[in-house]
């Protein structure tokens, strides 16, 4: 790396790589087996209680939702530990970005595709936003992080 660009950007190394994709990992088998245990015995029994039937129906919505949010909070945790520059912005950008996802895509898809479906998310997602970020102008980082936050935004709702 030449001088100019370690003045301008923050580290990443090979080692931070490597943890960041032991983090999509995680992350997504996280959010995948939270979100299975809260609609089962939590979120499912508490929904399907009530007369609605539509709310019983998209408990597991509601489920994958507060997953991501929890294993969110363990990734900023994650991202402080490998020292890796603006950590709760990368992980808010990819919830905020993936949102549409977890209520659209995920409840849909066999459990084998919805684990593979969510590692591969998780890990593209906080390379991608972590990369974006390492930017020690944070006119240019924040401005990067909304534009494509808005871009997988619009593309997962579709």
């Amino acid at each position: 790396m030449n001088k100019e660009s370690s003045e301008n950007y923050s580290d990443f190394t090979t080692s931070t790589i490597g943890g960041i994709v032991g983090l999509g990992i995680v992350s997504g088998l996280l959010t995948f087996g939270l979100a299975k245990l809260l609609e089962k015995f939590i979120i499912g029994p508490a929904l399907c209680k009530s007369a609605s039937l539509n709310m019983c129906n998209d408990s597991l919505v509601y489920a994958y939702h507060i997953a991501a949010i929890f294993a969110g909070v363990i990734a900023v945790v994650w991202l402080v530990r490998l020292l890796v520059y603006r950590p709760l912005l990368a992980v808010i950008a990819l919830i905020i970005g993936t949102w549409p996802l977890y209520g659209s895509f995920f409840p849909n898809l066999s459990w084998s595709w919805a684990i593979i479906s969510l590692v591969i998310l998780n890990i593209l997602g906080y390379l991608a936003f972590t990369w974006i970020l390492r930017s020690y102008n944070i006119v240019v980082a924040i401005i990067l992080t909304i534009i494509t936050t808005i871009l997988l935004f619009i593309l997962s709702s579709l």
